[in-house]
């Protein structure tokens, strides 16, 4: 062998310039695929473009050498590449296919290392055996110098057959990979076929057929081809990525239709889904979007309402058209649209279960008011009658017994309207009809007012009930005074009913920098940590036997809870079992700015003579009622003709000179606003001055009274009334209009 002298080349030739080219090409490629990320096989690729390369190289170096021995020389050297690049191809391919990533195996290892070395050893010893060139080996003219024509013996033919099988493997583990292949993977499997099979067939082209490039075996070239190709795929994630392969799947598996079209509108690639769609619908010949009339309507009339569907086969989709922009900015159409189908026949029917369900609990709710409400009216009307009486005996009784009597009558039925007003305030709350309404008070007024109603219970109890405020009137505060009154009247209630001994005390801080505070503190029965956590729930106690013992519809604390949220307060309850209770409520109300200007109204006069000698007209069908108001008219001095509903009132009315005029709302043949309406039209007509006009009614919700004084009535009065409801109402309305 002679080395050295193989070394030196002569000046390169075309064939020489094409592989010095493919070297480089190569070369490139195998150093920008070193900076690609871990993919299955990578070893072997590498091992594989080494071996493209050290055969390019030999084929390089032949056809540069002068001499025929190095010629000869250098192409005996190459068969360690030869029989390298087919055994890393096939251990590539298989790692590829499979997604393996396992470590180097031995036998792999010595398959790279022992046979290139021996199939080397084989050839570099010719000279002594002949056997893998024969000795008709001779050196022929080419255009671009000598060459050499190989005359094969057993033993190339032997080694040719050794890989041979690589290659036929490296077939078989691609085509069997197509084969069983999910389809999002099967384009990339026929495209590992195609590289497998070209360099393989310019290989039996070259030894069966003695096809050549330039007289060289161009099995080196085409693979070379193939690697660069590969390479490039890979960088651009368009083999086995599992990025490329999610999004494919994404589209081929995705369960919404999907299409792509061209800027012409023909069809370039559909998944499952849509093709599905298209053959449902009667279109599976459409090759163009407008050969599908309402899909292109829905796609592109713009004139099309807002949220209009496609309907097919009793579902609905709903279309998303996303243009596919050109590569270049500025561009002023774009290559396609993808179409994106969404099926939201589910959503539609959830929103129309959801509308129906919507309206199901409107109905109810609406269902709900007018029961709470017919409930008041029929409630109160016979307990008007209850209470109404009540107060009528009273007046005409003179045994302190039959007075105690008539007194347990009159509180029990208070507590009856306390239930019955507890239940519309929670309804009012519920329904969001319930409004503060605030207004300039005194704190101080406030608890005097509501320890006084409560003092005489505690007393009777032999509890005293203490009150502790801050020296000083303190300031005014902007707030509704009523709901405040309901708070401390439920708070007081409650604990005077469950003190037996020791005492109440009703606390308030009213600094002019800070919250408006009320806590009330008893030594009663307390309650544990869970029996508070019931208390503000409706129609709870914290035990059952307490409205067995105590009574009480469970309301309190929950309407309570509801007012003082309103007022963006705080309440919080801590207490011990048998060692009492503390309620503390902190409001954030305003401090008035009418401190020192707001003149505190006078007390209403008590019923006096200017009731005496007024003519009252009243209507009401119940005869109860009837009785009721007859008696309390007449004890002031009024003069009352009573009658059975709106049309006798109707009637009734041009015959006197009447001051005042009572009016039930709900009665038979015609009711009171429309007894109202009748008697506006008879002022009108004979130009009388209609009189001040006063609903009495057992519908007294806030809306109710908004609606009778939206109709005319000057005043409402709510059964069940007391005297002094109906005879302050009807003073206050004679001095109005004085």
């Amino acid at each position: 062998m002679h080395t050295p002298q193989c070394l030196t080349l002569t000046a390169p030739h075309m064939p020489a310039y094409v592989a010095m080219a493919t070297f480089a090409g190569v070369a490139v490629a195998g150093l920008t695929v070193l900076r690609k990320r871990e993919f299955h096989g990578r070893p072997y690729f590498l091992i594989g473009f080494l071996a493209t390369q050290g055969w390019l190289l030999g084929v390089l170096l032949e056809l540069l050498s002068s001499a025929p021995e190095c010629k000869m020389w250098w192409a005996e050297i190459s068969y360690l590449f030869i029989t390298l690049l087919p055994t890393a191809w096939c251990y590539f391919l298989y790692d590829y296919s499979h997604a393996r990533s396992d470590a180097m195996s031995l036998p792999r290892l010595a398959s790279m290392i022992v046979s290139p070395f021996a199939i080397v050893l084989l050839a570099t010893t010719n000279g002594m055996h002949h056997l893998f060139y024969l000795d008709g080996t001779k050196i022929i003219e080419i255009e671009h110098g000598i060459a050499l024509e190989y005359l094969h013996g057993p033993l190339f033919y032997l080694a040719a057959a050794y890989l041979y099988l690589f290659l036929v493997a490296s077939i078989v583990i691609v085509l069997r990979s197509l084969i069983r292949a999910q389809p999002a993977f099967r384009p990339y499997f026929l495209t590992l076929f195609l590289m497998t099979l070209i360099p393989s067939a310019g290989n039996v082209a070259y030894v069966v057929f003695g096809i050549s490039f330039y007289g060289f075996d161009p099995t080196p070239f085409l693979f070379s081809m193939v690697m660069i190709l590969l390479v490039r795929m890979i960088l651009t994630n368009k083999v086995f990525d599992i990025a490329s392969i999610a999004q494919s799947y994404m589209f081929l598996d995705a369960e919404q239709p999907v299409a792509v079209i061209d800027e012409d509108g023909k069809f370039i690639v559909t998944n499952p889904s849509f093709d599905i769609l298209r053959a449902e619908t009667g279109n599976d010949g459409a090759v163009y979007l407008a050969d599908w009339e309402e899909l292109n309507t829905l796609a592109f009339d713009y004139t099309q309402p807002k949220g209009s569907l496609l309907v097919a086969e009793g579902r609905s989709y709903e279309l998303r058209v996303i243009p596919i922009d050109k590569p270049l900015r500025g561009s002023q159409s774009c290559m396609g649209w993808m179409l994106l189908l969404k099926d939201v026949t589910e959503v539609l029917q959830s929103n129309a279960e959801l509308g129906r369900a919507l309206h199901r609990a409107e109905s109810a709710n609406r269902m709900k008011s007018q029961f709470i409400a017919n409930m008041s009216h029929e409630i109160r009307t016979p307990l008007n009658g209850i209470l109404g009486m009540a107060e009528v005996l009273s007046h005409e009784i003179t045994s302190p017994r039959h007075a105690e009597m008539v007194e347990t009558i009159r509180q029990s039925g208070d507590v009856l309207l306390n239930v019955l007003n507890d239940i519309l305030d929670l309804s009012k709350i519920e329904a969001g009809k319930l409004a503060l309404m605030p207004e300039p008070f005194d704190p101080q007024e406030l608890v005097r007012r509501a320890t006084g109603l409560h003092r005489l219970a505690a007393e009777r109890k032999d509890v005293p009930l203490i009150v502790e405020m801050p020296s000083g009137n303190g300031p005014r505060r902007e707030g509704d005074p009523m709901r405040l009154m309901q708070i401390l009247n439920n708070l007081l209630s409650n604990a005077t009913k469950f003190t037996d001994k020791g005492s109440i005390t009703l606390r308030m801080d009213n600094p002019a920098d800070g919250n408006l505070v009320f806590t009330v503190i008893d030594t009663g029965i307390g309650m544990t940590p869970e029996e508070i956590t019931r208390i503000f729930e409706d129609f709870e106690q914290a035990d059952g036997a307490i409205t067995r013992r105590y009574g009480g519809t469970g309301l309190g604390m929950s309407i309570i809870r509801r007012l003082v949220t309103m007022m963006n307060g705080r309440i919080d309850v801590t207490s011990r079992k048998g060692a009492g209770t503390k309620v503390e409520v902190s409001v954030p109300l305003p401090v008035s700015d009418a401190s020192a200007e707001v003149q505190q109204p006078e007390p209403a006069p008590a019923p006096s003579t200017i009731l005496t000698g007024l003519n009252v007209l009243a209507a009401d069908d119940n005869g109860t009622n009837r009785l009721i108001l007859g008696s309390l008219l007449k004890r002031a001095g009024m003069r009352a003709v009573l009658v059975t509903n709106g049309r006798e009132a109707v009637e009734k009315f041009p015959d006197g000179e009447w001051d005042v005029i009572l009016l039930d709302i709900s009665m038979p043949e015609m009711d009171g606003l429309t007894a109202l309406e009748a008697i506006d039209t008879i002022t009108r007509k004979t130009g009388r001055k209609r009189p001040p006009c006063i609903a009495i009614s057992a519908n007294v919700m806030a809306d109710q009274i908004q609606e009778y004084l939206g109709a005319g009535f000057d005043a409402c009065v709510g059964k069940p009334f007391r005297s002094t409801d109906v005879l302050n109402t009807i003073e206050a309305e004679l001095a109005r209009r004085q």
